[in-house]
């Protein structure tokens, strides 16, 4: 007697959609195996997508026919071909692996006998119109995400700070959410380009707000708390910041202020983390793996030792004193061809210059806001003297 696993499978969005119903498949299934003279062995239900077999029941199933020799049936029953794949290769790939095993994937509503060439035109014919039907969803969830977000409506999990909701003409949106949105009012409001973020991060945990370190990073740079969403184009490769139609937490100001602070705070950490003892840190190549060399201090007894090592499994390190004194030697011996003496010079001489510039300009501006000040004090002291106090 002929044996089979019937499988079931049904994703949310059909069982809406469509109609599908594990029910209605399972009674179908039961109903051709009983007319068929057809054992069943197991029934498997899957709730998941048919874009690829990674699917939790299918996976299980899977391994238990590759353990269990003694015991593999001759079919895996299914009502359609769209519940086995909706992926071309993907479905090819899998039969092959099945018959492999002897066991036969069959449709009861679709029958196909596999021995004839000319019915794997017709699987091929089911299971693309399954797959294009997938893409097309596909593209028109992602085309209505998109013109959504360029009305400024904010589309996925409400961002730390907000919470997702429905207003009455079914327009979803995002309203503030206490505690959280006061607390990232406040880290705006309170960052101080001095610190690194990772500090300012450890502060910030104190005072309640809960979220992970990548969170944290995220949230400083996410324009949707100065009420702006971004929306990508279709292919992905422009960004735009529209208006969106939620609340705010902070002003527009207040947002690019802290992103200029970041930018400025990042400048001085890398001005800072450039340790003469590891000049090379990130130039020179690991003699053993060929990975980039990083460097770190180790602190001895009476002082502080550096070295360059590598980050990989090859554990290669060095003493980074002996490796400058080396390279600096080396290239201490380098010395310009003549020839090309004026062309470094009018070089330097243009990079001084912007230099010289961008500090005068710096100095004037300096010098206004100075002014400004001393006029505005000169008012208030004829104004009011007291307040010159």
């Amino acid at each position: 007697m002929t044996s089979a696993i019937i499988y079931i499978r049904v994703s949310t969005d059909e069982q809406a959609q469509k109609g599908y119903s594990q029910r209605s498949q399972e009674e179908k299934l039961n109903k051709y195996c009983k007319d068929n003279h057809i054992e069943i062995i197991q029934t498997v239900f899957e709730d998941h997508s048919a874009k690829n077999f990674e699917r939790p029941a299918w996976t299980i199933m899977m391994k238990q026919l590759n353990i269990n020799k003694s015991n593999r049936p001759q079919l895996i029953l299914f009502t359609r071909w769209d519940r086995f794949s909706r992926n071309t290769a993907n479905a090819y790939y899998m039969i092959s692996q099945l018959q492999k095993l002897g066991i036969e994937p069959q449709a009861s509503d679709q029958p196909l006998d596999m021995s004839v060439p000319e019915n794997k035109v017709l699987l091929a014919m089911y299971i693309v119109t399954a797959e294009v039907e997938n893409d097309r969803r596909s593209l028109n969830i992602k085309q209505g995400i998109h013109k959504a977000k360029k009305e400024g409506r904010y589309m996925g999990r409400a961002p730390i700070g907000y919470i997702n909701i429905s207003l009455p003409d079914g327009t979803k949106t995002i309203v503030p959410r206490e505690p959280e949105a006061t607390l990232i009012k406040n880290v705006f409001q309170d960052f101080d380009e001095n610190i690194s973020v990772r500090s300012y991060y450890k502060t910030i945990l104190k005072s309640g707000l809960k979220c992970s370190l990548n969170a944290f990073f995220n949230i400083l740079q996410n324009p949707v708390y100065c009420g702006k969403i971004r929306v990508p184009s279709l292919d992905g490769r422009t960004i735009v910041e529209v208006q969106g139609i939620h609340n705010p937490l902070i002003s527009i100001e207040l947002f690019d202020d802290v992103q200029s602070r970041i930018k400025r705070r990042n400048k001085k950490y890398i001005k800072q983390s450039a340790n003469s003892e590891l000049m090379f840190r990130g130039i020179l190549s690991c003699p053993v793996c060929s990975k980039k060399i990083s460097g770190s201090g180790s602190k001895g007894r009476t002082k502080k030792y550096f070295y360059y090592h590598c980050s990989s499994s090859c554990g290669y390190r060095i003493r980074a004193d002996k490796v400058n004194k080396n390279l600096l030697s080396g290239i201490s011996l380098l010395k310009p061809n003549v020839k090309y003496t004026p062309i470094f010079e009018d070089l330097i001489k243009k990079i001084y210059g912007k230099l010289y510039e961008q500090k005068s300009i710096d100095k004037t501006n300096v010098n206004r806001s100075l002014h400004k000040m001393i006029e505005r004090v000169d008012i208030l002291e004829h104004i009011d003297p007291s307040k010159s106090n």
